[in-house]
């Protein structure tokens, strides 16, 4: 912004102070919260596909939008997965993108006070031990602007899993 002496009646005698520039610098701050739930904890191995939903949250709490957004969530890659556990699907809200080959969700920008969310499925197999833990943490990767509270950029859910049996026994009888 720049301020300059117009015109004067008077003979100036220090024309070298006639005019002052100000710059100033605009920070663009945000807030990203990243939160995780799950549908069933415990699951039960075997239970169906797709027995398993996990749902990733982005808020940006602001105060200015947010640019550039990608969320890491690498424990559900096919390769990251336990014995047992297969990789359905991951849909994300709005126009965001999950790609499964980075573990990368990628929103783009975010309004103040706009959520995304990550829908994960995930099935548990039969063969799926009951003593297995399923930890799975999303984290804020990547914004543009300055993110001032880091201490709600990441959550990890564990789930256990539990296996269920139905036993019936027949006995067929033979009268002789």
């Amino acid at each position: 912004n720049t301020a300059a002496l117009a015109t004067v009646n008077e003979t100036d005698t220090e024309p070298d102070n006639n005019s002052q520039t100000i710059t100033t610098d605009v920070d663009r701050r945000v807030d990203i919260a990243v939160t995780k739930t799950a549908t069933n904890n415990p699951v039960i191995a075997g239970s169906g596909a797709g027995n398993l939903v996990y749902t990733v949250t982005a808020l940006n709490n602001g105060p200015s939008n947010a640019s550039g957004l990608t969320i890491s969530d690498t424990d559900i890659q096919a390769a990251n997965l336990p014995a047992g556990v297969s990789f359905v699907s991951a849909v994300g809200s709005g126009g965001s993108t999950y790609n499964s080959a980075t573990g990368i969700w990628t929103i783009g920008n975010l309004a103040t006070s706009a959520s995304e969310t990550l829908t994960i499925t995930l099935t548990v197999g039969a063969s799926a031990s009951d003593t297995l833990v399923i930890s799975n943490t999303a984290s804020l990767a990547v914004v543009n602007e300055t993110d001032t509270v880091s201490t709600n950029n990441s959550q990890t859910m564990t789930t256990n899993v539990d296996r269920s049996v139905d036993i019936v026994v027949t006995k067929l009888g033979n009268p002789n």
